[in-house]
């Protein structure tokens, strides 16, 4: 029993030493996106001021994020449109200014220059170029951990705790099949959104986003919701990076078109 409890103590040890590891890496590549969105609803326009965790996966500044941060009146449809018989809703939402702000202080003016509202991913590109960020590397993983194996999150507090970074240790609770896979770890992962988990080795596996669930049946469940933190894989996350990057930076919104005007015809004698 004695060895047993020592064996088990040097390998929490090692655990922790693995989270401190990956923590003392990744944490830089842990920004905080802040947002300007614009919500119009029935005729009715308004502006509210969003911040969300985002992971840089490029040292381009390519920027990952839920795309439910830039279009925060997506779960609200979602839902609507899960439930029999309610009010049809319109609402629609656009970024009118999105910035990258980094660990140091620093902030950057970016674009939104991709969203995905079925795989809850959305994408942000520095307006300028030059600047080399820290980034994590993604690569296709050929599988998630087992249930019950250990992954470790790392994120960013917001500005209550001082933007912060932190680190977990947690374990898979479920790795979903299906036409995508993903899983579920052993947490609420709401302070995940938008960051990275990675194996033990220090592998990213994918990034927290949210999945709604669009017949409604998770929320007659009792004490179900229709929303979930999920972990979607690396695979998924570098299929959409990868048209993300060819995406042409968007024109501002006051931006006007070059026009050329002809010189005067010379005047007649």
């Amino acid at each position: 029993m004695h060895m047993l409890l020592i064996a088990l103590l040097c390998a929490a040890v090692s655990d922790a030493d693995s989270a401190r590891a990956v923590f003392a890496k990744a944490q830089k590549s842990v920004v905080t996106v802040k947002l300007v969105v614009k919500i119009s609803s029935n005729g009715h326009d308004s502006e509210t001021k969003v911040e969300a965790s985002g992971t840089v996966i490029d040292p381009s500044g390519l920027t990952v994020v839920p795309a439910a941060a830039v279009d925060p009146g997506a779960a609200l449809r979602a839902s609507l449109r899960a439930r029999p018989g309610a009010p049809e809703l319109k609402l629609e939402s656009s970024v009118t200014s999105a910035t990258l702000l980094l660990p140091d202080g620093t902030e950057v003016d970016a674009d939104v220059v991709l969203k995905d509202t079925d795989l809850d991913l959305a994408f942000l590109r520095p307006q300028e170029d030059g600047r080399t960020f820290d980034a994590v590397q993604l690569k296709p993983v050929k599988t998630l951990p087992q249930v019950l194996e250990q992954v470790i999150l790392v994120g960013r507090y917001g500005q209550t705790a001082s933007r912060q970074p932190w680190v977990e240790l947690s374990r898979m609770r479920a790795v979903v099949k299906g036409p995508r896979i993903y899983g579920m770890v052993d947490s609420d992962g709401g302070d995940a959104l938008g960051t990275v988990a990675y194996a033990m080795d220090g592998t990213p596996l994918g990034v927290f986003v949210t999945k709604t669930s669009s017949s409604g049946s998770d929320s007659r469940r009792m004490g179900g919701g229709n929303e979930h933190v999920i972990l979607r894989t690396a695979d998924d996350v570098l299929e959409i990076a990868e048209q993300a990057r060819k995406r042409p930076r968007p024109l501002p919104s006051t931006a006007v078109a070059p026009v050329s005007i002809p010189a005067p015809a010379p005047a007649k004698k």
